[in-house]
């Protein structure tokens, strides 16, 4: 960078990083201005787009803005990861459970059976993360509705 011209060096570091370029664009927020967009937000392609969604409906007032643009948002942004923990814990405790009643406690056959209760357990993980994520898009398009 020393070996420059002082007229080429820029002061913009993320320009002059050696990654500039590299992350790809800037996603900004896409801005809703009317009740038909609004609603048709669950019908389309940007429902599932990773840009925010920022509500600016006349007919609000801005805490009633920030309320309902959070709300859609967190919607939106559901993982299902908090559902997927607590089914993956109820799966593998009831498993546990059922191979204690079964073969006893820490006996051969109980060991030997202890890898089927993990893998109930990794499938309770995803049904309840596939869950997760449905249940918070039908409570999006259910607010969406309602509006």
């Amino acid at each position: 960078m020393l070996d420059q011209p002082l007229d080429e060096i820029s002061s913009d570091p993320l320009a002059s990083s050696p990654s500039a370029g590299l992350s790809g664009p800037i996603i900004g927020p896409r801005i809703i201005t009317d009740l038909e967009g609004l609603r048709s937000l669950g019908k389309s392609r940007s429902f599932r787009s990773r840009e925010p969604i920022v509500i600016r409906l006349p007919d609000l007032s801005a805490a009633q803005t920030e309320e309902l643009t959070s709300r859609i948002n967190g919607y939106r942004n559901e993982c299902g990861c908090s559902l997927g923990a607590k089914t993956m814990t109820a799966g593998l405790v009831v498993m546990l459970i059922f191979l204690c009643a079964s073969y006893g406690a820490f006996t051969t056959r109980f060991l030997m059976r202890l890898p089927f209760a993990f893998l109930v357990a990794f499938v309770c993980a995803g049904a309840g993360k596939a869950t997760g994520i449905l249940l918070a898009r039908r409570r999006l398009r259910l607010e969406l509705d309602q509006l």
